[in-house]
């Protein structure tokens, strides 16, 4: 379970290849977004039962780890199985946390599996399902699924510091040094950035850009924060504004403070993103080379072998025309012509309805990357809804944890 994760499809709790059993599980919407230190649940959602129940999955990969959010003292009790096979459960832990790790299989037989996961509540608490992520196999192709993509897949420049310096955080990258440049091409239509709130003193204010597609830049600035006894997990960033399902290129700046680059100010970290795509990142493109060769190939030799058939059936025909009804004759011309009107309305209309696919692909626009103020920072002094806000938004989200005073002895589920 030490192993940092590669790009991982994310399932939501709401998602409906999820099985629930029987009728005693109650979907949460955001309630619990605030304990804990670990960020809120993802997408705002849970589903909880209080009573002895299962759930069930079905997918093609390599692993699973799900995640949820534990309630201590009185935790349920669960147990995960992949095709029957019990898999380990996560850490345990003394105070309430969103985005655990509840339980993990890795190395999986590349195909086809099940995940089932059976509860046996406590009396006083409930358990609480948030999401779940899997490897899925080469080659398969997704649409509108969330890709979990960890940070070693991001293109950094040499000036950010992975870790941090924070021996006990894997997976975590960290910009201190002005102009430090984070690059990711991906096709998609939305972007979440990922990081975590590290223990500091307080610090200044700190400036980034974000550009999609070279086009003009937007300020990104990372707030005032106070200092914290724990480290914050989990928690977003900035999130691009809806794109078109086409190619993209992400380029995120770290500023610093340009006025003092002495001073003490914010850093920028990085965790993990999670990507709408429209296209599988995981099916390798065939060489443009290989099918057009291919396709010349076929091209080329195609002429020569119905020059040889023709010219066959000529001499046949002329040697038996006296033997073939001229019924048959007049027949075949018909049914022949009839197939090639077919042929050419079928290629009529496939032929309007990519014409009118590409006209709306044209027609579509991106929408504008822009704000009308800078975007501050989560302020963790400052009550609020915990709600998210991307670029277009003009107000600054907020987030008010409980932190629990208990400092985790064990590594957080990236």
């Amino acid at each position: 379970m030490d192993s940092p994760p590669t790009r991982q499809i994310v399932v939501d709790d709401t998602d409906s290849r999820i099985v629930y059993s029987g009728l005693s599980w109650t979907p949460d919407n955001g309630n619990l977004d605030k304990i804990g230190t670990y960020g809120p649940t993802y997408n705002h959602t849970l589903h909880g039962t209080i009573v002895s129940s299962s759930m069930f999955f079905s997918f093609d990969g390599t692993s699973v780890s799900v995640f949820g959010t534990i309630q201590p003292p009185g935790l349920s009790i669960w147990e995960c199985f992949v095709d029957q096979a019990k898999i380990q459960n996560g850490p345990s832990f003394t105070a309430a946390q969103n985005n655990w790790n509840l339980c993990e299989g890795d190395d999986l037989t590349a195909g086809p599996h099940t995940l089932s996961i059976h509860i046996t509540p406590s009396a006083d608490q409930t358990f609480w399902f948030d999401y779940l992520r899997y490897t899925p196999l080469p080659n398969v192709s997704f649409s509108d699924a969330i890709l979990y993509v960890p940070s070693n897949e991001v293109i950094l420049s040499s000036n950010w510091e992975p870790r941090g310096g924070i021996p006990s955080v894997d997976g975590i990258s960290i910009a201190f040094q002005p102009r430090s440049v984070a690059t990711f091409d991906f096709v998609g239509t939305h972007v979440a950035w990922y990081g975590w709130l590290l223990r500091f003193e307080p610090l200044k204010p700190a400036n980034s850009t974000i550009v999609i597609d070279d086009g003009e830049p937007t300020n990104l600035l990372i707030g005032n924060t106070p200092p914290f006894d724990v480290t914050h997990p989990n928690i977003i960033f900035f999130e691009t504004p809806q794109l078109p399902a086409t190619q993209h290129k992400l380029v995120v700046t770290y500023l610093g403070d340009s006025d003092d680059v002495s001073s003490k100010q914010t850093p920028l970290s990085l965790n993990y993103l999670l990507v709408t795509i429209t296209s599988t990142p995981f099916a390798p493109s065939s060489p443009p080379s290989s099918t057009t060769s291919s396709s010349q190939s076929s091209s080329s030799t195609s002429p020569s072998q119905p020059s040889s058939s023709t010219s066959q059936s000529s001499f046949t025909s002329a040697s038996r025309a006296h033997s073939i009804p001229t019924g048959i004759i007049v027949g075949s011309v018909v049914g022949g012509l009839a197939l090639v009107a077919v042929i050419l309305w079928l290629y009529f209309l496939r032929s309007r309805r990519k014409r009118r696919r590409r006209e709306q692909l044209d027609a579509r626009e991106a929408q504008p990357f822009t704000m009308t103020q800078p975007l501050s920072f989560v302020d963790l002094t400052t009550k609020g809804s915990g709600t998210r806000s991307d670029f277009s938004s003009n107000a600054a989200p907020s987030f008010d944890p409980v932190i629990p005073h208990v400092e985790p002895s064990h590594k957080p589920p990236l």
